[in-house]
């Protein structure tokens, strides 16, 4: 089985950092968050993956390489960004050859759900695509979506299915996530831009075609900005978010507990720790802190909820809350306490 991940953005959402690091390298608990798709294919047995790339495209392609974890990957670059739909219609020799369904994920929603649910309700109701929807207090300012007792998708955003406007429905929000079949791309233009949620699936609803939905009530979530990008870091040191392989990987430590000594420093559980980073003398790594490899918290500093990117460094005595540092970054501040501030390079900014 195939599978294709959207990775082309440029992640401006995420701001200072998102110009640093794609999108698609993000870390979360340490780990790349598009390694989370490729590991979730993995395990409903996808061998080949496409993936789409624009911003950093070889940065991408430098850290994944041609292969991950017995998964071939086969990059598509876009000269210009060709959205949503447009990215499916330039891969679709790749997608279609099997002629069989295939999985459509985006590279930052990292999620529990069982995708092979999605996959067995697509066969059995012969659909064009099977969309992933989740209730959440949230739906509304990602749009309403609704599904028929059967299954079936019969409104999308403001638009329904002939003569289903007054049906019962079962409302959520679409989490990126999808089962699609070949013969979609009859429907999808070539050669130029193509939202799928604003041009492809609302004609698809109004011309009555079959397009299925679950919903699933197991964790999603979307690390498009970085207040998000927080939270999902801290899931995963909760406990709250589970991935779909052994984590933390080799290079970190996930420190639980009581506070404990850390070399001259002092850690404060729970902290996710590179075995390359460092804590200076009197410095602390406090709750929900993540410290990547070649990090510095220098003498009398504290980091309280932080993400310290690699190879940076927070000068003495400076505290931060709830605070992104980017990659190779000194943070220097006349403001001893510092809170919920991206640094990156000599820039900052509240978020």
């Amino acid at each position: 089985m195939r599978a294709f991940i959207l990775s082309a953005g440029f992640g401006q959402r995420l701001g200072l950092i998102g110009k640093e690091i794609p999108k698609a390298l993000m870390p979360l608990g340490g780990v790349p968050q598009i390694e989370f798709a490729l590991y979730k294919l993995r395990k409903c047995g996808v061998k080949e993956v496409g993936i789409n790339l624009h911003y950093k495209s070889e940065l991408i392609k430098k850290t994944l390489g041609e292969d991950f974890q017995g998964i071939k990957l086969n990059y598509f670059f876009e000269e210009e960004i060709l959205g949503t739909a447009g990215c499916l219609k330039n891969a679709e020799e790749f997608l279609s050859e099997k002629k069989e369904p295939f999985f459509v994920v985006n590279c930052d929603a990292p999620s529990s759900i069982d995708f092979m649910s999605a996959l067995e309700h697509h066969s059995r109701g012969n659909y064009l695509a099977t969309l992933i929807l989740r209730r959440s207090p949230e739906a509304t300012s990602y749009g309403i979506l609704g599904v028929d007792v059967s299954g079936r998708l019969i409104k999308f955003l403001s638009h329904y299915a002939p003569n289903k406007k007054n049906k019962i429905m079962i409302c959520g929000m679409f989490t990126g996530l999808s089962v699609m079949s070949p013969s979609i791309f009859k429907h999808i233009p070539s050669n130029r831009f193509c939202d799928i949620a604003q041009e492809i699936y609302p004609k698809l609803i109004y011309e009555d075609e079959r397009i299925g939905a679950i919903i699933s009530e197991l964790y999603w979530a979307d690390t498009g900005t970085i207040e998000r990008f927080v939270q999902v870091n801290r899931d995963l040191l909760s406990g709250d978010f589970i991935p779909d392989f052994d984590w933390p990987t080799d290079e970190f430590l996930f420190i639980e507990g009581e506070k404990i000594s850390w070399g001259s420093g002092f850690i404060e559980p729970p902290v996710l720790i590179s075995r390359k980073a460092k804590i200076e003398k009197d410095a602390v790594a406090s709750r929900n802190s993540i410290l990547m490899s070649g990090s510095c918290l220098s003498k009398g500093s504290k980091s309280i909820g932080s993400i310290i990117f690699s190879n940076s460094f927070v000068e003495n005595d400076l505290i931060l809350t709830d605070c992104v540092v980017g990659p190779k970054t000194i943070v220097t501040s006349k403001t001893r306490r510092l809170r919920k501030t991206v640094f990156a390079n000599e820039n900052f900014y509240k978020f």
